[in-house]
């Protein structure tokens, strides 16, 4: 059954698969040819998820979201008006400075600009 589906697919006419060789030129065509196919529609679902569509079998999973230094210099300065030093050889991450000093020098951080929004690219997952 397998040879059959395979062989109308890929143009393989009757060859038997059992030879490497064969399996390996098939495996690389088949990859040549479905995989650019399924990342087309994965992109347009994505796409209209994104816009509110419901979709049957997939949920949009938003990407996560880290917290980086707009400007480390800046950020290293504001911290010191605040009486905390926030480097060790180079600024500590925003989640550190938050941990170690407390919600309060992060907001204020966050307030006067140092902070900016990293988002991960969002992805569909099976339901």
């Amino acid at each position: 059954m397998e040879n059959k589906i395979i062989s109308t697919l890929f143009n393989t006419g009757n060859i038997e698969l059992t030879e490497t060789a064969v399996l390996d030129d098939v495996l690389l065509k088949a990859e040549e040819r479905i995989l650019p196919a399924i990342e087309a529609i994965r992109t347009e679902l994505l796409k209209r998820a994104q816009a509110g569509e419901k979709l049957m079998n997939f949920n949009l999973r938003k990407g996560s979201c880290v917290k980086k230094w707009s400007d480390e210099t800046k950020a290293i300065e504001a911290a010191k008006t605040m009486g905390c030093d926030i480097t060790t050889q180079k600024a500590k991450t925003f989640t550190q400075v938050k941990k170690e000093f407390g919600d309060f020098i992060a907001e204020e951080l966050e307030k006067q600009g140092c902070v900016v929004n990293v988002f991960a690219k969002n992805t569909l997952i099976k339901r």
